[in-house]
């Protein structure tokens, strides 16, 4: 039962704090102490809706990326960031900062600014593509 309880406490803290995290989105971003966070953490920050624009989400990627990468031997930036980059949506990210910004990283595998693009350009030519954004329907 005990064991119970603090798991309850932990999982009432941890909702608090990405609470906060939501609402202070773009100066938790900004804090040094952003790229000490654990991956586990801003994996769970990233796959929330934040009220922030993508290319912001994914140049603080990269940030945290690159700290963890000096501190880290052997591991390069496009490991690190496989997982967190699932998690933007580049497809809402402008034509010029998907060419411009992220595409010099090397750290997006090219199909999906391929397919972010080709979204921009007709939605509905990337129907159907694995990993493509998907339309909302009206009715």
């Amino acid at each position: 039962m005990e064991h119970f309880i603090q798991y309850k406490s932990v999982k009432g803290m941890l909702q608090k704090l990405l609470e906060f995290i939501d609402q202070n989105i773009r100066e938790v971003l900004s804090l040094s102490s952003f790229c000490s966070l654990s991956e586990h953490v801003l994996q769970l920050v990233f796959a929330r809706d934040l009220d922030i624009d993508e290319i912001v989400k994914f140049n603080a990627a990269i940030r945290w990326g690159r700290n963890f990468c000096a501190k880290q031997d052997g591991r390069d930036l496009k490991t690190v960031l496989q997982q967190l980059v699932n998690k933007i949506k580049f497809h809402l990210i402008k034509p010029r900062e998907l060419m411009q910004i992220v595409y010099p990283t090397g750290v997006v595998p090219e199909h999906k600014l391929i397919v972010a693009l080709a979204f921009q350009a007709d939605p509905r030519s990337v129907e159907g593509i694995k990993g493509a954004p998907v339309l909302e329907h009206t009715v």
